[in-house]
């Protein structure tokens, strides 16, 4: 009689831990980021999101590929298109920078440029520069 028991209390605590499984799964599986089901969905401008956010991580090359075989090489110009803008105006601050180089505006302009790219050196060295021209600057 206690092996029957022992064998009943093994099928109800197996059901229970699948049930708990199915459920956590269920769950899990509501809580999928939105720009994924975009992307499943085949929203071009996702795919660009996607590429543009695991641009740093190892396997973006090979998701680019993936996803230029899907929209067409125009999507890499796309994903890289704010950083050419951003470079393009960084080009254009420095022709600028050439003809007056005490534009304080010009050189803040720089710093924040360079700050959001993330160059920090090169972002502070403009941010001085600004300074000496104008002592009222803030960061």
């Amino acid at each position: 009689m206690k092996h029957g028991q022992n064998i009943k209390n093994l099928k109800i605590l197996l059901f229970c831990l699948l049930f708990i499984f199915l459920l956590s799964n269920l769950i899990s599986s509501q809580l999928i980021s939105p720009l994924y089901s975009q992307i499943v969905a085949e929203n071009k401008n996702s795919a660009v999101l996607y590429l543009q956010k695991i641009r740093t991580l190892s396997i973006f090359e090979q998701e680019l590929q993936k996803y230029k075989s899907i929209y067409g090489g125009a999507i890499e110009d796309d994903v890289f298109r704010p950083e050419l803008q951003q470079n393009s105006k960084i080009r254009s601050l420095r022709l600028a920078l050439e003809r007056n180089s005490k534009s304080r505006d010009v050189l803040y302009n720089l710093y924040l440029l360079y700050k959001e790219k993330g160059d920090e050196k090169t972002a502070n060295n403009y941010f001085k520069r600004a300074l000496e021209l104008d002592p009222n600057i803030v960061k």
